[in-house]
């Protein structure tokens, strides 16, 4: 089938599918899939049942807004976090608490994002790894300061002045001043010889006056001098300033080669780290196969269920699973693993980043964390711990300053057991390969950061985008490439508009003192998603491709992908209904040699990234919010620049390929951080069976 056939059977098969033109995804079937698949996903370890599955299930298939946050606050409650709108617990934590809290509005937004968990996710392993060792987390031989691998291609430097500067809107209100006050001089210069060639006919004309007129004379030669002194003084002025125009251009200018300097250090650190991926993927094991030992402490229950919802990922991760295999939709032929290791596949949402995080806080102080604090003293914990500091009492953020101080600033000193349960313990060996109370403590440390910053973009997480590829799964062609399209939605359906305004209402006390607080610290306002809804076709999709590229799949080349901006895989999102977009990103499926032999599978992603208007810059971070993060000067720009990244929602959309294998390869041991079946790079070659590779 040609490319124009496809996309004409395409857009039949689009228009009669029976979808509201607001739905987007079908999400509900894309949910019964991952819920179906997960089923069949094989595990090194026999994982429990229990309430992580039931949760876990019931958020991802919920039909309605109003279920899906019902679950996200009950996960939110057994992960030791509490929802609180200000007043009064509306879900109090089970088990060992953590030290902070969510609000009604991050709940809903959480919600939002994690039920759309098999193809939604902020962050990918990799990125989360090099995060953390940004940040301070222990890992073997860390290099906190290291380039990151696949770095961010944009963030925003911001100034003083705009979102958006590069430098061509500053040089042009040098020039334009500067053209100004040359224009300004030269025609007080025209004036004062103007007025004094007047001034010295006036005073020839005194010596030449009759006597009775020379009183007259002398008073116009007076009035002369009194204007000529006068356009002197005002040539002084202007070149003053003028002065002081071309000094404050210059240290503005100056400012903006340090944000590009600060911008360009960001970018380097803001990307994936797959080392350092990988010994985050042994805590995960450790930690997960330690609580599998143990499901009735209740602080099993957080890695349980981050189990649970790798599991349904389109497509799946086993966190117990060999390094080298990976789990394909249901039963069939084992998957080729050429795309990339499980921390580059795997990917959390926001929400599994904040369980994340409460895990780690939940030991640290067991007597303070398990009170019932009053009413104001419970919100947005980590929010006023990131956000307050000490020199802004008595503005907005007052109340949260006193309630909490530092949220994670101190760090349990019992030497062992930290109190977090030692299946976490046991991961941070894992990952670390420490055991010491020191190393616990920078893990801590490091995890909480990554914490407020999720805490941090919840607030603000109210745009949600979507992929569907088109098909989902296929055999690949013979001879010739063939087409298939990823299709990117962003902005909301009609029934969540009705259920997001009525459940936010007016918004819960504590969301309306983060709002106040926020924007205390020049961060932007809160969008409503009305708003969101009528702007979405203002955003920008952002495209990158995974998991087969160049083995399996290649970007079609124009004009079927336009690209809006040169340098970047970057495209204009286009009106699909009246509160959403879309964008569609199509790819050549390579061909196979023959149809005959053993059949293999592959996958084929695409992440797209949802890049809108008002997510706060680079230059806001350093400038107007530095003083509130809580954090080390040396951290401030590194928090902006993450906190930019975790702000564009993301999500990735799976075709699953079959093909006949050349050369099939049993891989059984390996070295390489990839494996591609027998060690080679070479595209024939294909991995049949796995075994561990320790």
């Amino acid at each position: 089938m040609g490319k124009s056939q496809f996309v004409l059977a395409m857009a039949v098969l689009l228009a009669g599918c029976g979808k509201d033109a607001g739905e987007g995804v079908d999400t509900a079937a894309v949910a019964g899939r991952a819920v179906a698949q997960a089923e069949d996903v094989p595990t090194d370890v026999d994982l429990p049942d229990g309430p992580w599955r039931d949760l876990a299930h019931r958020l991802v298939t919920a039909r309605s807004l109003d279920a899906s946050v019902d679950a996200t606050r009950e996960i939110l409650a057994r992960g030791g976090i509490a929802t609180h709108d200000g007043e009064r617990v509306l879900v109090a934590a089970q088990g060992p608490a953590a030290t902070f809290n969510a609000s009604p509005r991050e709940t809903v937004h959480l919600a939002m994002e994690a039920r759309r968990r098999p193809n939604a996710g902020r962050l990918t392993i990799e990125e989360l790894a090099q995060m953390l060792e940004g940040f301070g987390f222990p890992f073997p031989d860390a290099d906190p300061d290291g380039q990151a691998q696949g770095a961010v291609d944009r963030l925003r430097p911001g100034d003083p002045g705009s979102e958006e500067d590069t430098g061509t809107a500053d040089d042009a209100a040098r020039d334009a001043q500067h053209d100004e006050s040359r224009a300004r001089e030269e025609a007080l210069i025209a004036q004062l010889q103007d007025i004094t060639r007047q001034w010295q006919l006036a005073r020839q004309a005194v010596n030449k006056a009759a006597p009775a007129e020379r009183a007259a004379a002398r008073a116009e030669v007076d009035r002369l001098w009194g204007e000529r002194n006068a356009v002197i003084a005002q040539r002084r002025d202007a070149q003053l300033q003028a002065s002081a125009g071309q000094d404050a251009l210059r240290e503005r200018r100056m400012e903006m080669q340090d944000l590009a300097d600060r911008l360009a250090r960001v970018q380097r650190q803001v990307g994936a780290d797959p080392v350092q991926g990988e010994r985050l993927m042994a805590l995960l094991d450790a930690w997960v196969r330690e609580a599998a030992k143990t499901p009735d402490d209740p602080r099993s229950f957080t890695p349980l269920f981050l189990a649970e919802m790798a599991r349904l990922q389109d497509a799946p991760v086993d966190l117990t699973g060999s390094a080298w295999t990976r789990p394909g939709r249901g039963k069939g032929a084992p998957v080729d693993l050429r795309g990339a290791p499980r921390a580059r596949q795997l990917r959390w949402t926001l929400l599994e980043l904040e369980l994340f995080g409460a895990a780690f806080d939940r030991g640290r102080n067991p007597r303070t964390a398990a009170r019932v604090v009053p009413s104001l003293q419970r919100v947005a914990t980590a929010l006023a711990g990131s956000l307050v500091p000490p020199a802004r009492a008595g503005n907005a953020c007052i109340d949260y300053k006193e309630a909490y101080g530092d949220t994670w600033g101190e760090i349990a000193s019992a030497a062992g057991g930290w109190g977090v349960g030692q299946a976490l313990e046991r991961g941070v060996e894992a990952a670390t390969g420490s055991a010491t109370r020191e190393a616990f403590g920078k893990a801590m440390g490091a995890v909480g950061i990554a914490t407020k910053l999720a805490k941090l973009a919840s607030f603000y997480a109210d745009k949600q985008v979507s992929v569907e590829p088109e098909p989902l799964s296929r055999h690949k062609p013979l001879d010739q490439a063939d087409t298939a399209i990823y299709v990117a939605r962003a902005g909301v359906n009609e029934a969540d508009l009705k259920e997001y305004e009525r459940m936010i209402g007016e918004g819960a006390k504590a969301d309306r003192m983060a709002r106040d607080c926020l924007n205390s610290l020049g961060l932007p306002t809160f969008s409503t998603l009305k708003d969101i809804a009528d702007d979405a076709e203002n955003w920008i999709v952002e495209w990158r491709t995974g998991d087969g590229e160049g083995n399996h799949i290649m970007e079609s080349r124009p004009p079927y992908n336009k690209w809006d901006w040169p340098g970047r895989r970057a495209m204009r999102m286009h009106r699909e209904s009246p509160s959403s977009a879309r964008a569609n990103l199509f790819v050549d499926v390579l061909p196979e040699q023959k149809h005959s032999g053993t059949v293999v599978r592959a996958y084929a992603t695409a992440q797209a990234s949802v890049d809108a208007a008002g997510m706060p810059s680079l230059g806001t971070f350093v400038t107007g919010a530095a003083g509130g993060l809580g954090l080390a000067d040396a951290l401030v720009e590194l928090f902006g620049g993450w906190f930019q990244y975790m702000n564009m929602p993301k999500a990735y959309g799976t075709i699953e390929l079959e093909y006949h294998c050349p050369r099939p390869t049993t891989l059984h041991r390996a070295s390489k951080a990839v494996a591609d079946g027998g060690g080679d790079d070479g595209p024939d070659e294909c991995l049949i069976a796995a075994g561990k590779a320790d």
